[in-house]
């Protein structure tokens, strides 16, 4: 299960295995820093499939996927008080190295089996 990294525009830039440190009361993971700068922890909807599994969707999964992200400093700042702390993020940048493109999700069995409960 991988951590997704997300940029000011909402798109994943980039994925971590490795937890966020807390230093001086502040949250702070170096690849995140390197890719977006500034960033918090925010609940984050994923609606890719592939991004899904990648953030730790069991691979019958067939919704959207909420889990923890590193969020841009900018994208939080543009987020409202009144919204709900819960950000839907676009499918991964430039779509990984040699990693297919999922569509969305699809409320239909895959091919050859059947939804699994």
């Amino acid at each position: 299960m991988a951590i997704p990294i997300v940029d000011e525009e909402a798109v994943i830039a980039g994925w971590t295995n490795t937890a966020p440190e807390i230093r001086a009361g502040q949250l702070f993971h170096p690849e995140a820093e390197r890719l977006i700068g500034a960033h918090y922890a925010s609940y984050v909807e994923i609606h890719d499939r592939h991004d899904a599994i990648r953030a730790g969707a069991p691979a019958n999964w067939r919704s959207p996927w909420r889990c923890l992200g590193l969020c841009s400093g900018k994208l939080m700042r543009r987020q409202s008080a009144s919204q709900v702390p819960l950000i839907l993020v676009f499918p991964s940048a430039s779509g990984g190295a040699g990693r297919e493109t999922a569509g969305p999700f699809s409320p239909t069995a895959p091919e050859g089996g059947r939804l699994s409960p």
